[in-house]
């Protein structure tokens, strides 16, 4: 009776594939529907892990071809690993005499080259940071004014600064542009045309508000102030209609 329940509770039991399982934890953000599509699913995803294994099988041919030519770089590998800085590791296997070409040998012009490759490559990246950091402090800066001139909590600022980070630079950084980055930037992008043209409607509006309303005082008012203000004025269609009404009653009256 007790293995009778066993198998129901096994029947019962819904199987889960461990290879859905697998992919679904690789691929957290991937829905994978039927077993189809995550057949297909799994089929590229081991092509291009065999393309990435081969790459790296090359590389590791390589450099064990380079070791086993000059072991003295498989130590320097080992102690830079162990913690000890490049230049000692170098060092210990190598004199500083040993990694200059002398003149006039096959290989100097191509060591001369890189030596002032590696100076410049140097050089630049020196002034990189440099600018880096000049370009850091001026940006804290402009942000504390930025902060200033929108009246900012401190819980603000930061609740700003981490969606920045987050929902823009991290995005950008990784590769990553989607409609709402998108539309971010080009809120931002098209913001001063949209206020100036804001702006110039409101002028307009603002200007053909003033004529009309100098356009109703004129049909009101003769423009000569009177005790209580203007004069008002008969429309044309009045005056049109007492002129009329004052020739009929004169024809009347001419009758009699």
């Amino acid at each position: 009776m007790q293995e009778e329940n066993t198998v129901q509770e096994q029947e019962q039991t819904p199987h889960v594939s461990r290879v859905r399982e697998y992919m679904t934890a690789k691929f957290p953000d991937r829905e994978f529907g039927d077993d189809d599509e995550l057949e297909q699913a799994l089929y590229d995803y081991l092509t291009q892990s065999d393309k990435k294994i081969a790459g790296h099988e090359a590389a590791n041919k390589t450099i064990m071809e380079v070791v086993q030519a000059y072991p003295e770089f498989a130590q320097i590998i080992e102690d830079v690993a162990n913690g000890i800085p490049v230049q000692v590791a170098i060092a210990r296997q190598f004199d500083s005499s040993e990694l200059a070409v002398p003149e006039g040998e096959p290989d100097y012009e191509a060591y001369k080259q890189a030596a002032e490759e590696r100076t410049k490559r140097l050089a630049d990246m020196k002034a990189r940071v440099e600018t880096r950091e000049k370009n850091m402090a001026r940006s804290k800066t402009d942000v504390d004014a930025f902060f200033a001139e929108q009246g900012l909590s401190e819980e603000e600022q930061q609740r700003f600064v981490a969606w920045v980070d987050n929902e823009i630079l991290a995005n950008l950084l990784d590769g990553k542009v989607n409609k709402e980055i998108l539309t971010k930037l080009y809120q931002g992008w098209v913001y001063d045309t949209a206020v100036a043209e804001a702006r110039e409607t409101g002028k307009v509006e603002g200007r053909n508000e003033q004529i009309e309303t100098r356009r109703v005082r004129a049909q009101k008012t003769d423009g000569l102030p009177a005790d209580g203000g203007g004069v008002e004025a008969t429309s044309a269609s009045e005056t049109d209609k007492d002129i009329i009404d004052e020739v009929i009653t004169r024809r009347n009256k001419r009758r009699f």
